[in-house]
């Protein structure tokens, strides 16, 4: 609603004196619409915006947001015509109006453009004034067809008041003398309570509460001859999670189903409409995207024959472009990650592939033989031990981004119960062979071994096999992978019952 107040955009030009104090009357007088002209027309000076998110290091509950703003200088300064900068302590300086945030403030991890360590944010003071500035030059705009001089009951005290309240001043100090001592609104009209007057002042408060609240990305730049130039902000910020609570993220969670989702909310929305949405996401090492969703108003929605949104991945980065179109609702993104099957799931189903031919093997040959001194047995127990368990090893504990740490948790866990077993496996196969005799309770223990280990190598089957549904856009999704579970189900309960009935015959 502000946004369309303020013509869709946020930005504004430079300050015309001290940059961190209250600006005079007749500054202005002078500016002042000069600066919301700016503002109104920043599409021709702002060329492009891209937003570029990624994981950190070894955080996967942070996201570092990197902005990247293409910014024709000629032309910003061609706007603002004869203000263009203020005289700093060294050297002349403008302020450089990039962006407007969310009511949340943001941390600046780094700043980078042509101007080096030339460029820094804005301070608070230098934004009020700014603010303050954008503030009449929106008021001599909307009162410009009306009989009302906004500047002729205005003072430097009165100034220094509204630019103290953009300052970070209580909200009470910007009450409703303010705008009827400025002859905005009609005093008597606003006791009696008339609607017009009532109407006016909450728009005015509107207006006041939107600029006090919002957060400029306003930069301190010097003032030179460059005529592009491109600025890159970085800063950190939580990652959006799916809002449903549901058994199915329960699963996800755990690395059941889809292993991680980042909710990108209302990703259309862009306070630049004129500028449209780019944006980029890089996906942990070792973690690709499975799938992609797209909801309003919580419900699914198909983007596909939409011509003016593109969302496109190759599995490690997702690029969203959304052309400008103001009347289109609001929609969210939510991209479905998952780890890369070379990484964990394969070498896990070969662990425990490895283990349930181990374990078959020796199952078979307690079938065959009346001893079990006539099997190798001593061979066979390091083997069951130690093939599963190197491999365990090397999955459960290798290097990785903490996303996919927390991706593979269910999985690793699956995984170091069947070396684990193959450890304690190869021990009571060691000690039941010390006998000769394969008794009923070393039978008991070799089946129960083969009765997990395919367990698990149908579990890690059934991951590769889900992923790839997943990533070739299967229709009925749900239903293959219902039916792959049951299918799945009904093998090991075959499987295991064969065994029980050959080794206790």
């Amino acid at each position: 609603m502000m946004l369309d107040l303020f013509g869709g955009k946020k930005g504004g030009p430079p300050v015309a004196s001290v940059l961190d104090g209250s600006p005079t009357v007749s500054e202005l007088k002078s500016h002042s619409q000069k600066y919301f002209q700016s503002w109104l027309r920043r599409r021709e000076w702002l060329l492009r915006k891209v937003h570029r998110l990624e994981y950190t290091g070894s955080d996967r509950t942070t996201l570092k947001c990197t902005l990247s703003y293409d910014v024709d200088l000629l032309r910003f300064r061609g706007i603002l015509g004869d203000v263009q900068s203020v005289r700093g302590r060294n050297c002349p300086r403008m302020l450089l109006p990039l962006d407007v945030m969310d009511e949340r403030p943001y941390m600046t991890n780094m700043i980078e453009s042509c101007w080096g360590r030339q460029a820094c944010l804005a301070t608070r003071r230098e934004t009020a004034r700014f603010v303050t500035f954008l503030f009449f030059g929106f008021l001599e705009s909307r009162y410009e067809y009306r009989p009302i001089n906004i500047f002729s009951n205005l003072n430097d005290s009165r100034v220094e008041e509204i630019y103290n309240s953009f300052l970070g001043g209580p909200a009470g100090d910007f009450n409703n003398s303010v705008f009827t001592a400025l002859g905005l609104v009609d005093k008597i009209s606003v006791e009696k309570r008339e609607e017009v007057a009532l109407k006016e002042m909450v728009a005015l408060k509107e207006v006041v509460a939107w600029l006090r609240e919002s957060t400029l990305v306003l930069l301190s730049v010097p003032v030179d001859k460059i005529s592009r130039a491109r600025i890159r902000l970085s800063y950190s910020t939580s990652r959006g999670e799916g809002r449903k609570k549901d058994a199915r993220n329960w699963f996800d969670k755990f690395g059941i189903t889809t292993s991680l989702t980042l909710l990108i909310p209302a990703v259309n929305r862009n306070d630049d409409d004129d500028l449209g949405t780019h944006m980029r996401l890089i996906v942990p090492t070792g973690m690709r995207v499975d799938h992609i969703r797209y909801e309003s108003n919580g419900k699914n929605i198909s983007v596909d024959h939409d011509k003016s949104i593109s969302v496109r991945w190759n599995g490690e980065v997702v690029s969203i472009d959304v052309s400008p179109l103001p009347s289109r609702p609001d929609f969210d993104v939510l991209i479905y990650m998952g780890p890369k099957q070379k990484v964990f799931t394969i070498p896990a189903f070969v662990a425990c592939l490895v283990s349930y031919i181990i374990g078959q093997f020796v199952l078979r040959w307690i079938v065959l033989a009346e001893k079990v001194a006539q099997f190798p047995g001593q061979a066979v127990a390091p083997m069951a031990a130690l093939v599963p368990a190197f491999v365990a090893s090397y999955v459960i504990v290798a290097r990785e981004h903490d996303m996919l740490s927390f991706a593979l948790g269910f999985r690793r866990s699956m995984l170091g119960v069947g070396a684990v077993s193959s450890i304690i496996f190869s021990v009571f196969l060691a000690l039941g062979v010390s006998d000769g005799v394969a008794g009923t309770g070393m039978r008991l223990g070799v089946l129960t071994y083969v009765a997990l280990q395919l367990g698990l190598l149908l579990f890690f089957l059934f991951d590769i096999f889900r992923v790839g549904l997943w990533r070739r856009k299967v229709s009925n999704l749900n239903r293959w992978i219902v039916l792959s579970v049951l299918i799945g189900v009904i093998v090991w309960g075959a499987i295991c019952v064969h065994n029980a009935m050959m080794i206790m015959l």
